[in-house]
């Protein structure tokens, strides 16, 4: 089971660099604007994207470690809520999948990704938004990391 939880995870990590790769340097642009000039909306709207596409990754992942080590994926209304609840604790003999610091770090992506999923692109807050880019490729290596610590404690298979 490790063995094919790990080549599923670190395919979903490849994704994510992926979407962080392909877009440095307009994400570096955005951030070179002079603080409180927002970005239009079709910029703020791509920066929603990178987020929202960013943050999928990380639920994949950790669906995937739910499916194959938990045996429960949540399910139901507040089931993205409950998903990252779920790997910030330990469960059984399973230790906890990400650290306390970090399921808060995600909690902020969460919420985010509601809000882009909901929102109009002129709606949406830069002010909210620059933080979270701004600290994505930072947030993107510590969730591979930990991930990739979490697995490694698995017994392969």
């Amino acid at each position: 089971m490790s063995d094919r939880l790990r080549g599923d995870v670190e395919m979903q990590f490849a994704n994510m660099a992926d979407v962080l790769e392909q877009t440095v340097s307009k994400r570096q642009a955005l951030l070179d604007l002079p603080v409180g000039q927002s970005p239009d909306a079709w910029d703020r709207r791509a920066a929603a994207g990178v987020l929202h596409d960013w943050y999928g990754g990380v639920e994949n992942c950790l669906k995937r470690i739910c499916k194959l080590v938990d045996r429960e994926i949540p399910a139901g209304e507040d089931s993205h809520k409950q998903l990252l609840a779920q790997v910030a604790r330990p469960e059984g003999e399973r230790p906890a999948v990400v650290s306390p610091d970090l399921h808060n770090r995600l909690q902020d992506y969460l919420a985010f990704r509601h809000v882009a999923r909901h929102k109009y692109s002129i709606e949406l807050d830069w002010a909210r938004q620059r933080p979270l880019l701004e600290s994505l490729p930072m947030n993107h290596a510590r969730f591979v990391d930990e991930v990739r610590r979490f697995l490694n404690a698995l017994p392969s298979k």
